[in-house]
């Protein structure tokens, strides 16, 4: 970095600190000044659990930076981009959230509730139909963008948010009841868990998301091509686990050994099931579920995973070689060797070259050497105890 770069930055970092402290005093009584910046570019920044209410970013960027638990209570954050940031726990109820793109980033646990997206125009065609641009008063595109980020439990409460982008966006378990969505991209989403109750979907697109199957998404999904769609395959993988059950029972003597290799899943539910010797080689998996399933000695090498669970899974003997999990549960699985005739140590399982990223394996049994041959990077092990 040159000398002048480098004093750029300290001036920029300088200003963000003054705006800060004036906005802390100002929420104290202490003088101050409201929180105010513009076209200000910053990575790298911890600004946790501070509060933002009232403030006002214009055209900020902040990038690989942590604002988890900081509360922004009716801010004003237009045309400002979060990329690879940590926003878990914020509190954006009802703030003005107009072309804001936070991308990459995770937003565990949020609230949106009432926060304010981009302006919606629906122009009517002859037919009746009609289609949904977003423009400010020079005529640009403007949208709020929430694509690749995780929302994990967050609350979108009354978000009025038509034509956000959420594509590829993880919102497991989100509440959306009574949510403004209309016209937005939710192509890719994993939406598992999530609740729609009074929640305005006309002309959302959802190709390629994920959902869950309960009595309520069926209620409001009903007729949608892309959840129609998706229930189908749901109904092919049952099939195929049905078979694979019965060559498992049988010791191969019926049934069919079910294949996955290569494959690319969305949302499939393995879940309870004895599903040992399963061969997902190479295979795509986003929002599938293992809980609780034997998955022993099953093969995961060069693997891509992400927003999977396998909490509880009896995962004994399971081969992980050059795998990638990205914000996976293993919590309590089971990956000490398995016991087998013949074999005086059992059958290790195998994490050579594995990358776990964001991933939960609290109280997973792992052993030393396990954790020697993986890269674990932002995950929790707190409580994982050692074969």
């Amino acid at each position: 970095m040159s000398e002048n770069t480098q004093q750029a930055t300290g001036t920029k970092i300088q200003q963000f600190r003054e705006q800060l402290i004036a906005h802390a005093n100002y929420l104290m009584g202490r003088g101050g000044a409201p929180f105010y910046m513009r076209d200000i570019e910053l990575t790298r920044v911890i600004v946790e659990k501070f509060r933002f209410e009232r403030g006002e970013f214009a055209s900020c960027s902040f990038s690989f930076s942590s604002f988890a638990g900081a509360n922004f209570v009716g801010a004003k954050l237009s045309s400002t981009v979060f990329a690879h940031c940590n926003l878990s726990g914020c509190d954006f109820n009802k703030a003005d959230m107009r072309a804001v793109s936070i991308v990459h980033s995770n937003m565990s646990e949020a609230k949106m509730a009432g926060a304010r997206g981009a302006e919606a125009f629906f122009n009517f065609s002859a037919d009746g139909d009609y289609s949904i641009s977003f423009k400010n008063g020079a005529s640009q595109a403007y949208s709020t963008d929430f694509s690749n980020s995780n929302f994990t439990g967050a609350d979108l409460t009354g978000a009025n948010m038509p034509g956000a982008k959420f594509a590829n966006a993880n919102l497991e378990g989100v509440n959306l009841s009574n949510a403004n969505l209309s016209g937005a991209d939710m192509s890719g989403v994993n939406l598992t868990g999530a609740r729609f109750e009074g929640a305005v979907l006309a002309n959302v697109k959802l190709d390629g998301a994920t959902f869950s199957m309960d009595d309520e998404t069926r209620k409001v999904l009903a007729g949608n091509p892309a959840f129609e769609e998706f229930v189908k395959g749901q109904e092919k993988i049952k099939d195929v686990l049905r078979d694979h059950e019965a060559w498992v029972w049988s010791k191969s003597a019926s049934g069919i050994k079910a294949n996955f290799a290569k494959a690319n899943l969305k949302g499939g539910d393995f879940r309870y099931r004895t599903l040992a010797a399963l061969n997902f080689n190479a295979a795509e998996l986003r929002a599938c579920l293992f809980n609780e399933a034997v998955l022993a000695v099953s093969d995961f090498s060069n693997t891509r995973a992400s927003y999977c669970n396998f909490a509880n899974a009896d995962l004994r003997g399971i081969r992980f070689a050059g795998a990638s999990f990205e914000f996976c549960s293993f919590a309590g699985a089971d990956f000490l060797p398995l016991a087998v005739k013949g074999h005086a140590d059992g059958v290790a399982s195998n994490f050579d070259g594995a990358v776990f990223t964001n991933c939960d394996l609290t109280d997973a049994k792992l052993t030393p050497a396990l954790l020697q041959k993986a890269k674990f990077i932002n995950c929790t092990r707190e409580a994982s105890k050692a074969g």
